[in-house]
């Protein structure tokens, strides 16, 4: 059986024993209660060990601020072998490590993502607590009003009437992320609705005013791609929207599952991205940077024109100023065009001609009209700009 393995480096930051019960609570989820728990830690030349956090805390001593912890929780197989298991070591700055591993590919990167994002969150918190003590020690006094202000706040906190959560119950939230362009085939869809498929029986594929519940439904379309497809599981409310403006991935409640399934679908679209995304973002922050550069030349000159009363400059600086805008707008209306690409056909056997004209044409006509636009205004600054300056510059 193959087992699958994700692990990384983690923030090192000594934790509160409250904010270790949220860790530990998250990692036994998933577990069956016959599995193995191992909590420990060393403090003042003292080990300790123990396999419930209840049992943990019970110890005499213990700080409510661990400087080092080790959780380590796995559970065996009706055929004696370990099936999953997660070990999360924190001891120093250099030796604080998360390792997740098991038979359960989209349990293993759903658990270690999730463990990964609330130790992140702790280490916000952690940080920002510490500045907080930093700030008091600038400013010691407290008015006696925002203290008691403060303790009523805490007691009405913990009053039963506003505790309408189960008590030790994490709250489920949605998550989601943007994602660079892709480029995918038929085959990468395919792939994508199987990981679905893992956690959820009922898919649904739509594009356009149609909605599909099976890849083989694509294959016959007319469409050799698609720049517009959603893809969702009802199931669990797993939603992948490979739009012309986005791509969007979100899941509605961020479980062990969901999460798995939602980080082996970001895989596959990272690697699918296009080899030209880096130059797709320096060609529109080219555009952008060059749009706004002509535009202020454009106005500058506008200026000019009408100090000076040349109607025949006015003219030519709005057609400059108008023309620049309406490019910048072509542009970018091309490039959101092109964020997702879904390819229906097999597009070896087509020539290059017919896989690239559509940017060819757009860059035909984008270099036509810029070396234009650029000798339109090279020829207005030699002939009113330079003048004029040389005329504003003492002699």
């Amino acid at each position: 059986m193959k087992e699958y393995k994700e692990t990384d480096n983690v923030k090192y930051f000594p934790i509160k024993i409250d904010d270790l019960k949220d860790i530990i609570d998250l990692i036994v989820q998933g577990f069956s209660p016959a599995s193995n728990i191992d909590i420990s830690t060393d403090f003042n030349n003292i080990s300790i060990s123990e396999s419930s956090y209840e049992s943990f805390i019970a110890h005499r001593g213990i700080p409510d601020l661990l400087n080092n912890y080790k959780i380590y929780a796995f559970e065996l197989g009706s055929n004696g072998k370990q099936k999953k298991a997660l070990l999360l070591n924190v001891f120093s700055e250099y030796q604080s490590s998360l390792i997740v591993t098991g038979s359960d590919q989209t349990w293993v990167k759903g658990k270690f993502h999730l463990v990964k994002d609330l130790l992140k969150h702790k280490f916000d918190k952690y940080q920002k607590e510490q500045k907080g003590i930093q700030k008091d020690k600038v400013e010691p006094t407290i008015a006696p009003t925002l203290e008691k202000n403060k303790t009523e706040t805490k007691v009405s906190e913990t009053s039963p009437s506003s505790n309408l959560a189960e008590p030790g119950r994490r709250v489920l939230k949605s998550y989601s992320q943007y994602l660079p362009p892709v480029r995918l085939t038929l085959d990468d869809i395919k792939e994508i609705v199987e990981i679905l498929k893992e956690i959820s029986n009922k898919i649904e594929i739509e594009t356009g005013d149609y909605v599909y519940n099976s890849t083989k439904d694509l294959e016959n379309l007319t469409n050799n791609y698609l720049t517009d497809l959603k893809i969702r599981s009802s199931d669990h409310s797993i939603s992948l929207y490979l739009e012309p403006s986005r791509v969007f991935l979100w899941i509605s409640e961020d479980t062990t599952s969901s999460r798995g399934a939602f980080e082996k679908i970001k895989e596959v679209l990272h690697k699918k991205r296009p080899n030209a995304v880096f130059c797709h973002l320096i060609k529109g922050s080219l555009s952008i940077i060059l749009s706004g550069i002509i535009c202020s030349l454009s106005f500058f000159l506008l200026l000019i024109a009408i100090r000076k009363s040349d109607y025949k400059l006015i003219i030519i600086s709005i057609i400059i100023l108008l023309s620049t805008l309406a490019l910048a707008r072509w542009l970018h209306d091309i490039s959101l065009k092109k964020y997702s690409i879904i390819l229906l056909k097999n597009t070896r056997e087509e020539t290059f001609w017919k896989r690239n004209r559509e940017n060819i044409y757009a860059n035909i006509i984008g270099w036509v009209f810029g070396g234009l636009l650029l000798a339109l205004i090279t020829y207005t600054i030699g002939t009113y700009v330079i003048p004029y300056v040389r005329n504003l510059l003492p002699s």
